[in-house]
């Protein structure tokens, strides 16, 4: 009896471990992928866009947290593309909202674009703002998703 139950405690000890170790460890997904997206100036759409996504998106697999790192180049807005030139994205449990932050070379330039972000797992569908009001979308209904995420009240 004893030896049964010091198997099963080893067994439990072991599940346990596994189980916080498989939390920490980051599977990730490359993204490789150009999207097609459209600028909205006062709600209008003035023209359209290529979005280059080139990165690594991790998967934790009981993290509340997911991140991105790599290029997120809109080719409409040169300073995306810069040399060197890297994005952080970081959502929040959902994968719906997320938080997006430009470096280049140890440094954090003003881009003048806002950290909020729409965008989904598979990051193909996405809303972007920059600080003049112009509105990067994949499609009217993800602009007006971000209308209503910056604009709570309205």
């Amino acid at each position: 009896m004893k030896k049964n139950l010091k198997v099963i405690i080893l067994i439990l000890a072991m599940s346990i471990i596994g189980i916080w170790v498989l939390s920490k460890i980051p599977f990730e997904s490359d993204i490789n992928q150009t999207i097609t997206a459209k600028i909205y100036k006062d709600g209008v759409i003035v023209q359209d866009t290529t979005v280059i996504i080139n990165g690594a998106r991790s998967n934790y697999i009981f993290a509340d947290e997911q991140y991105y790192e790599g290029q997120f180049i809109v080719e409409y807005y040169e300073r995306t593309s810069r040399e060197g030139m890297k994005a952080n994205i970081k959502w929040n449990e959902e994968f719906e909202e997320a938080r997006i932050l430009y470096h280049q070379n140890a440094t954090f330039p003003s881009l003048e674009i806002n950290h909020e972000l729409l965008i989904n797992k598979e990051m193909k569908d996405f809303a972007l703002g920059l600080q003049d009001g112009t509105i990067i979308a994949t499609s009217d209904e993800m602009y007006q998703n971000y209308l209503e995420s910056i604009n709570p009240s309205k």
